[in-house]
């Protein structure tokens, strides 16, 4: 690769014109700021404004030109302004008060508390609500897009769920699974689930013969967490391996 040097105020406006052109991209406006202040087209507008200052340092800015200079996926290329903007614009810190009483109260504040139920899962609540997160652009591909062959299993398997006299997945009424609990209970729900994953697994064997899925749903809903002071349980994950079976 050659390197060409160029000077400050030579630089300043490359980085200008690079965020400016992001700036005008879709995109920009459907991504959520990493600060947690909206979008992220308000994070490159506030980066606009500390670049042209005299304080700006371009050393975080180099990762972004590096991706942009080499052609990189549209993926990587969006990753390092995240990277970027989240080291060059935190989010802002409010002012605490006098008697250092903490202005934001979440799960972290209830360490080494009695960890009422009442009083955590409120919190909690409140603390997932503000982090989770629907249509992400190019998730898909930002995740799974090395897994070969993973999206045509995947139209492969929910097409021959579509199949038949009476298909697992029906259309009708903006889709619906066969045999889904009504009452939607817990123990029937994960019930549901192995039996169905172990479905899905068979489908997706008959179009990769070598395919090894080892993954499958680890269910303890009678079983408390350890490290909790209230008796928690975990509802659902997917673990590898086969050494409790009866939780699968």
């Amino acid at each position: 690769m050659q390197y060409i040097h160029i000077g400050d105020e030579d630089l300043k406006n490359v980085v200008l014109d690079l965020i400016l052109a992001l700036q005008t991209l879709l995109v920009a406006r459907q991504l959520f700021s990493p600060n947690g202040r909206g979008i992220l087209l308000g994070d490159l507008s506030r980066l606009v404004s500390l670049v042209v200052s005299n304080d700006f340092d371009f050393k975080p800015v180099i990762p972004l030109l590096n991706k942009v200079v080499d052609k990189a996926p549209d993926v990587e290329i969006w990753g390092a302004v995240y990277v970027l903007v989240t080291q060059s614009t935190p989010s802002p810190r409010s002012l605490p008060y006098l008697d250092r009483t903490p202005i934001s109260f979440n799960t972290g504040s209830l360490v080494n508390t009695s960890e009422y139920r009442k009083h955590f899962d409120g919190v909690l609540k409140n603390e997932l609500d503000s982090s989770l997160y629907i249509d992400i652009p190019d998730f898909f591909d930002a995740f799974f897009s090395e897994l070969t062959s993973l999206e045509l299993v995947a139209e492969a398997v929910f097409r021959k769920c579509k199949e038949g006299e009476n298909p697992l997945y029906k259309d009708r009424e903006g889709g619906s699974w066969c045999d889904w609990p009504e009452d939607a209970q817990e123990e029937k729900v994960l019930q549901w689930f192995k039996e169905w994953i172990d479905i899905f697994v068979e489908f997706a064997k008959a179009n990769v013969s070598t395919l090894n899925v080892r993954r499958r749903p680890l269910r303890q809903p009678t079983q408390h967490l350890s490290g909790s002071t209230p008796k928690r349980k975990l509802d659902i994950g997917f673990a590898n391996g086969a050494e409790t079976r009866e939780n699968f």
